[in-house]
C-alpha cells in the first residue's frame, strides 16, 4: 500500500479507506436526503425528531459571538492594568476542556490561565499553588450555575480571594453562565465584575465559540480572532452540499460508517503543539453519540503501538501540525496505514489554525449521529451518577461517615473492589490475589470487552502519567482492546455518558488513592476528598446498575509506588515477567 501524503486533501483520503464504498454509498444517501440544507434549516427529523431543533445555536456562534469579543478585550485589558496576574477559572466539561486547549496550547500573554476541574485535594492545591490572591482573578463558569464540583470550587475561590482583599472579593470574580441560573443571581449579589451570560441553544460541549470558550481565551491572551475566524470560514465550508467542499459533513460521515461497520473507537493521534485537543474532542464525540446502546469510542492519548497490536474496530485520526511535524511519530502514522489500519490525517496550519477544525469536529459531530440515529445534543445517563453521588453525600450529612461497599481484597497497601456480578475477578482475586485477580480481569477483556477504560481519581503528575502510559501498554496489547482514560472527575462530564449510554461491551478500571492532606469545602460538612470518593463509588454503583463489570485499586498513601505494584502484578498475569 501506498504511503500517506500528509498534504492530501480529506477527500482524497477518503478515497483510500477500506470501508469507501460504504461511504460513497451514505454520501450518495446525504445528498439525496439533503442533509446539509435540513440541517442548517434545523431539522429535527435527520436524528430522532426531538427537541434538537432547541440545540443547533452553535451552528453560527462563531459569527453571532464575534460582537462581544471587544468588549471582552477590554476586560482583559483592564485586568492587566490594574496588576492581574492569573485567572483562575472553576469548571467542568464543556466549561472548562476548551478553555484547557487555550492554557495547554497558548503562552499567557500577561494573564496565566489556570483551569481547575478537579474535587481530588492534591489535584486542586497543585493547581491553585503559587498563586498571590489579591492580584488573580477568578472565574466560575457553569451553564446550569449549579455543577456540583464547580459550585464546591466557587466556595473555595471565593473563601481564598475574600481572605486575601476583603469586602472587595466580588470583584475579583467572573461569571459565565445561561441566563435565570443561581449564578447570575450570585453575580449580581455580590457584585462580581463581570458576568457573561450565554446562549441556552448551545450546549456545553458544542460552547468553544461562545463566552464558556472565547471569554477565557481572550484574558489568556489567546489568539482568538484568529481562532473565530478559521471557525466562521469553516462554518461557510460546512454549508456546502459537496463533500469535496464540505469538510465537516465528509468526516461526520466517515465517523459514523466507520462506526456503523464496527471500527467505532475512534483513536486521537496528534503533533506535541496539539496535544491538548483531543480531550475537547473526546468529550464531543463522546457525550454526543454515546446513548442507546451504541457509539463512537473515542481514544485519546493512547500511546501508539506496532501496527499487530491494534483490532480491527480502529479509526485512526491524526491531527498533524504541518509547521511542527514529528518526524518519528509520521513514521509510526505509515505503519498503521501500511499494514491496513484506515487513517484520516487532518492538516493543521500551526495551533492557530485549531479553530477551522474545532468547528469542523461541532457539524461532523451531528452529521455522525444522524447516521448513528442518535440524539447529539442531549445526555441522558450523565444524571445517574450525580444521584448516586448526592445519595452518598447526603447521608454523609446524616451521619457523619461515607458508606461505601467493602473492599474485596487488601494486599500491602492496596485495596481492591471488584463488582458483585463479577465472580470470574472476585473469586481468583480472593483464593489466589492480586495477580490471579488481574489475570481474570484479562481473560473477561478478551472475551466479551471491546475496551478497557482507566479512570484514575488521583492528582495529574508525570510520573504518574508515565505509569498509566504502561498499563494501557499492557492491556491493549495483552487483550486487544482500545484503553481510554480520562482523569476523574473530569471523565464523568466526558465519556462519563458513553461508559453508561454507549456500547455495553466496556469494563472498567478505577484507580484512587488516600489523600495525604484533605481539603475542605467552605461551607458544607463534607471535604473534597470525601466528595471525591463519593463520586468515585457513585459512577461505581451507576455502572453496576447498567450490568458493567469494574474494579477499583485504591492505591494507598504513595500513588506513585501503588501503581508500580499494579503494572509489576499486571506484567505478571499476562506473562511478561517470566
Amino acid at each position: 500500500m501506498a504511503g500517506m501524503d500528509f498534504g492530501a486533501t480529506l477527500f482524497q483520503q477518503v478515497q483510500g479507506l477500506p470501508f469507501e464504498a460504504d461511504v460513497s454509498a451514505a454520501l450518495a444517501e446525504a445528498r439525496a436526503s439533503r442533509l446539509v440544507p435540513r440541517l442548517w434549516s434545523r431539522d429535527a427529523t435527520l436524528w430522532t425528531g426531538q427537541d434538537e431543533a432547541n440545540w443547533l445555536g452553535w451552528l453560527e456562534a462563531p459569527r453571532v459571538w464575534r460582537a462581544q469579543m471587544a468588549e471582552w478585550g477590554s476586560l482583559a485589558e483592564t485586568a492587566k492594568r490594574a496588576g492581574i496576574r492569573a485567572f483562575v477559572l472553576a469548571g467542568m466539561g464543556g466549561s472548562s476542556l476548551c478553555p484547557i486547549v487555550w492554557e495547554r496550547t497558548f503562552p499567557p500573554d500577561g494573564v496565566l490561565l489556570r483551569v481547575v476541574d478537579s474535587t481530588v485535594p492534591e489535584q486542586i492545591r497543585r493547581r491553585l499553588d503559587g498563586l498571590e490572591w489579591p492580584i488573580t482573578w477568578a472565574g466560575v463558569s457553569s451553564k446550569s450555575g449549579s455543577t456540583a464540583e464547580t459550585v464546591a470550587l466557587s466556595k473555595l475561590l471565593r473563601a481564598r480571594i475574600e481572605a486575601a482583599v476583603g469586602v472587595g472579593w466580588g470583584q475579583h470574580f467572573i461569571a459565565i453562565t445561561d441566563p435565570g441560573t443561581r449564578l447570575e443571581a450570585d453575580a449580581a449579589q455580590h457584585s462580581f465584575r463581570y458576568c457573561a451570560l450565554g446562549d441556552p441553544a448551545v450546549g456545553g460541549r458544542f460552547a468553544a465559540f461562545t463566552p464558556y470558550g472565547l471569554l477565557p481565551g481572550i484574558l489568556h491572551g489567546a489568539p482568538v480572532a484568529e481562532i473565530v475566524d478559521g471557525a466562521e470560514e469553516a462554518m461557510e465550508r460546512c454549508r456546502a452540499e459537496d463533500e469535496q467542499q464540505n469538510p465537516g459533513l465528509l468526516l461526520g460521515i466517515v465517523l459514523g460508517v466507520a462506526a456503523r461497520s464496527g471500527r467505532n473507537k475512534l483513536t486521537l493521534l496528534s503533533s506535541a503543539s496539539l496535544d491538548a485537543l483531543p480531550l475537547w474532542v473526546e468529550q464531543l464525540i463522546a457525550e454526543s453519540t454515546g446513548k442507546n446502546g451504541v457509539g463512537i469510542v473515542p481514544v485519546a492519548h493512547e500511546p501508539i503501538g506496532p501496527p499487530t497490536s491494534y483490532s480491527d474496530d480502529r479509526l485512526f485520526v491524526y491531527l498533524r501540525d504541518a509547521e511542527a511535524p514529528d518526524r518519528a511519530q509520521d513514521a509510526a502514522v505509515q505503519r498503521l496505514l501500511e499494514h491496513g489500519h484506515p487513517v484520516l490525517c487532518l492538516a493543521f496550519d500551526g495551533a492557530r489554525s485549531i479553530g477551522r477544525w474545532m468547528y469542523t469536529w461541532e457539524f461532523a459531530t451531528a452529521v455522525a449521529g444522524s447516521l448513528l440515529g442518535v440524539h447529539p445534543f442531549d445526555q441522558p445517563n450523565v444524571e445517574l451518577t450525580k444521584q448516586k453521588t448526592r445519595e452518598l453525600l447526603d447521608r454523609f450529612r446524616e451521619g457523619g461517615t461515607l458508606e461505601l461497599p467493602a473492599w474485596s481484597r487488601r494486599v500491602g497497601d492496596l485495596a481492591l473492589y471488584v463488582s458483585e456480578a463479577a465472580e470470574q475477578i472476585s473469586k481468583p482475586l480472593r483464593e489466589g490475589g492480586l495477580s490471579a485477580g488481574l489475570e481474570a480481569f484479562v481473560a473477561l477483556a478478551r472475551s466479551g470487552a471491546s475496551y478497557v477504560a482507566i479512570n484514575a481519581f488521583l492528582a495529574e503528575d508525570s510520573d504518574l502519567v508515565a505509569e498509566i502510559a504502561w498499563l494501557r501498554r499492557i492491556f491493549r496489547d495483552a487483550t486487544g482492546c482500545a484503553v481510554p482514560f480520562g482523569w476523574g472527575p473530569r471523565y464523568l462530564h466526558s465519556t462519563g455518558q458513553l461508559h453508561k449510554g454507549g456500547p455495553p461491551d466496556g469494563i472498567f478500571l478505577f484507580l484512587t488513592a488516600q489523600d495525604g492532606e484533605d481539603l475542605p469545602v467552605p461551607g458544607e460538612l463534607y471535604s473534597f476528598g470525601v466528595l471525591k470518593q463519593a463520586q468515585v463509588f457513585g459512577d461505581i454503583r451507576a455502572l453496576e446498575e447498567l450490568g458493567r463489570t469494574v474494579l477499583c485499586v485504591d492505591l494507598g498513601p504513595d500513588p506513585l509506588a501503588g501503581l508500580a505494584r499494579l503494572r509489576i502484578a499486571l506484567e505478571e498475569a499476562v506473562g511478561l515477567n517470566t
